[in-house]
């Protein structure tokens, strides 16, 4: 259903855009070029040929101009359709294989649209376990950054104007396993992104089985330290990041830092403390050991110009915390 309200909160039409024997859920709509609007949704039917996306133009009088189905499998999806800046239509949806090993199986898929409906290039990417889209900006340049579920992490996906995937950061707000979305994604006027999401924690969370909301601010990188596109990990640990410990800091000789980390925390391999200074190089790179209760060591910045850097705490499978340091 599509409703059409005036200014003094009138329904000035109503359309039911249905088919009978069919079920069809519109999930996001977008004005377009002043005529009418682009309504991206869903048709759910038992039989998999069938449960497909659909993408629907209407003009500003509710008359249909053309409906388009895609995709496979997509019963649910939490996908957009967005208006670029020269005048097609995206969509941001998930796909899915019927072969894949099971329904939470999925692909993201990025379609960029002519005003006519014809389809200009189509991409997917991020096959994983509970990979799902949910949200979608395009940019000034008609790049795109993404908000969506990724093996039950937050994340964020950034795409060129031609739908290649860039980077992607994966967001953990506590540690353990818990159901992540993040739900929402807006530019920011400094260039980056703020993102916020939901996750349901896991029993080993302050507050099992608790929703919370979460909120995330990050670079034009989707770092929510500088510098992380340089250091070779997609995965973010939040809430470590917030019992990092720098002192002194500023610093003339050395910095030490502490990140204290729950019982049992499960390290992957070697971790490494790796300094960078404000342009993104890598300056100093030190080992770090375990002392069962948390991480500790410091860093000799003595023979470093004075400046601003910035540190990453990672293992070798995730980045765990970082922050600024002010050399003097």
């Amino acid at each position: 259903m599509i409703w059409k309200i005036n200014d003094s909160d009138q329904v000035v039409w109503e359309k039911d855009f249905g088919i009978d024997n069919q079920s069809h859920t519109g999930i996001s709509v977008e004005e377009y070029m002043g005529n009418g609007v682009a309504v991206y949704g869903y048709r759910g039917q038992p039989s998999a040929p069938l449960d497909a996306n659909f993408l629907l133009r209407v003009d500003s009088n509710g008359t249909e101009l053309w409906r388009r189905y895609f995709g496979n499998r997509s019963s649910a999806s939490y996908g957009v359709v967005k208006q670029t800046n020269d005048g097609d239509l995206i969509t941001w949806c998930t796909y899915r294989e019927i072969d894949y090993p099971s329904y939470e199986w999925a692909q993201l898929m990025i379609t960029r649209w002519t005003p006519d409906g014809d389809i200009v290039w189509q991409k997917k990417s991020h096959y994983g376990f509970g990979t799902a889209s949910l949200d979608l900006a395009v940019l000034p340049d008609n790049s795109m950054i993404g908000s969506c579920g990724l093996n039950w992490d937050g994340g964020l996906c950034k795409f060129a104007p031609n739908g290649d995937s860039l980077w992607t950061r994966t967001f953990r707000p506590f540690i353990g396993v818990g159901e992540v979305g993040m739900w929402d994604v807006e530019p920011t006027p400094d260039g980056g992104f703020i993102a916020c999401g939901e996750i349901t924690q896991s029993m080993n969370d302050p507050n099992p089985g608790l929703y919370t909301v979460f909120i995330v601010k990050t670079d034009s990188f989707g770092c929510v330290v500088p510098g992380c596109q340089n250091i070779d990990t997609e995965i973010y640990e939040l809430e470590l990041h917030d019992k990092l410990v720098l002192a002194p800091n500023p610093a003339h000789d050395r910095v030490r830092f502490e990140l204290p980390l729950p019982g049992g925390y499960p390290l992957v391999g070697t971790v490494q403390a790796i300094l960078l200074d404000a342009q993104g190089k890598e300056v100093l790179r030190n080992t770090i050991g375990n002392t069962g209760i948390g991480l500790n060591g410091s860093l000799d910045v003595s023979v470093l110009p004075s400046g601003m850097y910035f540190l990453h705490l990672m293992d070798a499978e995730k980045w765990l915390a970082g922050g600024k340091v002010i050399v003097e």
